[in-house]
């Protein structure tokens, strides 16, 4: 366990260079702004909270923020070649791949969670709304860094990939109709708004147990492959 402790402390500052603390720090900003462009407007319908979650928060918000450090973790030693000095602790490949897919949550979680929940509030959702909006940004959260955590070990230009995972494979996939579209994680996240926070939203049809299992499913699947991955790469 210290060993673990001290990995995720190493994978911790890996992550959480200046540009990334920024880039999140510049994603509530404008999720916050948002909101209250919300709340403040005359002609905004009951459902735009809802809407502002779903287009906003879960399209983009849950899976750039996890992209953005996830990524880093294994991927930034790697292209430093620092990743050597990871291997040469005496812990396994699957004690790595876990503590960087941790490394990844504790930053993401609170810089996602906490400002999407404010502005589920902020914008009038009411209370069932922000329970919805905290469950389903951190299963994503979980979701997405695991997924990401494997890419930063497969890609070299992970970001640049994720970015491109994020926009084509998730933006279109969750936009097609009903079997299609659970490929993509933005279809499950969005199933939790709208079972938890009573939000109408379209194609979006599985259950919260289902959608929860699908999320945690996809994190251990992403960090075992990780591991496998870990195995298998030759660190210089």
């Amino acid at each position: 366990m210290a060993a673990m402790r001290t990995l995720v402390g190493v994978f911790v500052n890996a992550s959480t260079t200046r540009a990334r603390v920024v880039g999140l720090g510049l994603l509530a900003v404008l999720t916050i702004a948002l909101a209250i462009v919300v709340a403040g407007a005359d002609d905004a319908d009951a459902d735009a909270p809802g809407e502002l979650i779903d287009t906003l928060g879960l399209t983009l918000i849950v899976p750039i923020g996890s992209l953005l450090i996830a990524t880093a973790t294994l991927g930034q030693l790697r292209s430093e070649g620092s990743l050597i000095y990871v291997w040469l602790r005496p812990v396994s490949r699957t004690a790595i791949a876990v503590s960087a897919w941790l490394a990844a949550i504790i930053v993401t979680l609170p810089a996602v969670v906490l400002p999407l929940s404010a502005a589920a509030a902020i914008s009038g959702g009411g209370g069932e709304l922000v329970v919805a909006t905290a469950l389903a940004s951190a299963a994503g959260v979980l979701a997405y860094c695991g997924v990401f955590t494997l890419l930063g070990t497969v890609a070299k230009q992970a970001a640049i990939w994720g970015v491109v995972y994020v926009l084509i494979w998730e933006g279109v996939l969750a936009a097609l109709g009903s079997g299609i579209n659970r490929l993509a994680l933005r279809s499950y996240t969005r199933s939790i708004l709208e079972r938890v926070g009573d939000v109408d939203l379209p194609l979006s049809g599985t259950s919260t147990a289902v959608a929860l299992v699908v999320l945690l499913g996809v994190a251990a699947v992403s960090v075992g492959l990780t591991a496998l991955r870990l195995r298998r790469i030759d660190v210089e």
